[in-house]
């Protein structure tokens, strides 16, 4: 069973998705792995076609402001999948794609698609929470 199918039954186990965003994103994944373009790289519909070179895990690091935090590391291929079925939302374990804006998802997006790696996104929100996100 690869990495991804395993990130996504555990994310299902800890209760972080429910089974139905759990049974969506292995559908996704499949269709993903089914859907090559002959030189061993995916192509999931239009711009998600995966880069040559291209990070395998994405790490979510947030701080509140109360003293919280939240650190998530999830497959690439799961992020991809998960934004384009949320429409290019993410939301998972205290992480909201939507306080972050469209245009830092729109650079999110960018970066995946053109295989960077290290700190991509490095915000400190109005309410004093800060959010930290790596492609690894």
């Amino acid at each position: 069973m690869s990495d991804e199918r395993l990130q996504i039954l555990k994310m299902l186990e800890e209760g972080k998705i429910t089974a139905e965003e759990a049974a969506k994103l292995l559908e996704a994944l499949k269709a993903g792995e089914t859907s090559g373009n002959g030189n061993g790289n995916q192509v999931l519909e239009g711009v998600w076609e995966a880069p040559r070179r291209q990070a395998r895990w994405m790490r979510i690091e947030v701080s509140e402001r109360d003293g919280g935090r939240v650190h998530v590391k999830l497959p690439v291929a799961i992020v991809r999948a998960a934004l384009r079925i949320g429409g290019g939302r993410l939301s998972i374990s205290g992480f909201d794609s939507d306080e972050l804006g469209p245009d830092l998802i729109a650079e999110l997006e960018q970066a995946l698609l053109d295989g960077e790696t290290g700190l991509i996104i490095d915000v400190d929100e109005e309410d004093g929470d800060h959010v930290k996100i790596f492609l690894e």
